[in-house]
């Protein structure tokens, strides 16, 4: 499993979609695994700032982190704050997290219970947030195999 860029021609415009692929011999991509798109810049490059991420991920993204789905994020079994302060889901991207963390690196949070543990139904996504940042830095939690593996498994939901 990997996450890969694939240009495409639609409609006699070349852009350039992300998704999560399986490797191996191209295949038939389900609609949930197209991360999002890109048009095409001047020089034939990937334009990172026109990245718009796809419907059918972002609910499926939400999906699995609110835990509804087989692959569940681990943060749901692992991760403890203070009971009724808000969990915040920081993009792996950002490495250590030490001090103010910008607000559009937060992929988004959850409400806790009586002993700390997040809520998954009550999982919020920062809209903010961006899956490619206009350099083209791909968010970590594309990287999460988990993830990956929720969006290839067989059923359509």
């Amino acid at each position: 499993m990997r996450i890969e860029w694939f240009k495409v021609s639609q409609g006699g415009a070349e852009r350039f979609l992300l998704a999560v692929h399986a490797g191996g011999p191209p295949a038939p991509l389900l609609p949930r695994a197209i991360v999002g798109q890109t048009e095409q810049d001047a020089g034939g490059r990937p334009d990172w700032a026109s990245f718009r991420p796809g419907a059918s991920f972002l609910e499926h993204f939400g999906r699995f982190m609110r835990g509804e789905l087989t692959e569940r994020p681990a943060i749901l079994e692992r991760a403890r704050t203070r009971p009724g302060e808000y969990l915040y889901v920081i993009d792996p991207r950002v490495g250590s997290v030490e001090g103010d963390v910008p607000f559009a690196e937060i992929v988004g949070w959850y409400q806790t219970d009586r002993s700390g543990a997040p809520i998954g139904a009550s999982f919020e996504r920062n809209q903010d947030h961006r899956l490619v940042r206009a350099d083209g830095t791909v968010s970590g939690v594309l990287r999460e195999e988990s993830l990956q593996r929720s969006v290839l498994a067989g059923s359509p939901a």
